[in-house]
């Protein structure tokens, strides 16, 4: 979560690349993922924000059509539920 406040750079890995890694967490696991960012053992590459403006996009998305669909239902008379 650093990064994202950062906007820097998220290293994606295969499990076999990087190893043990449930069997750290915290400040060893941050020393754990640079040193393997180091060696190469990265796939691929993506920009921290990247993600988190998508899930944000697919969640403005939803309420919208959610406030909508509730609108439909709010202003709908009673004998469009009897259809």
């Amino acid at each position: 979560m650093k990064r994202v406040g950062r906007n820097s750079k998220w290293s994606l890995f295969y499990p076999t690349e990087a190893p043990n890694r449930h069997e750290v967490h915290g400040e060893e696991l941050e020393k754990f993922f640079e040193r393997y960012e180091r060696e190469g053992r990265a796939k691929k590459t993506i920009d921290t924000q990247q993600p988190w403006f998508a899930v944000l996009d697919a969640q403005i998305e939803i309420v919208v059509l959610l406030y909508f669909i509730q609108m439909l239902l709010m202003v709908s008379p009673p004998t469009f539920y009897l259809c």
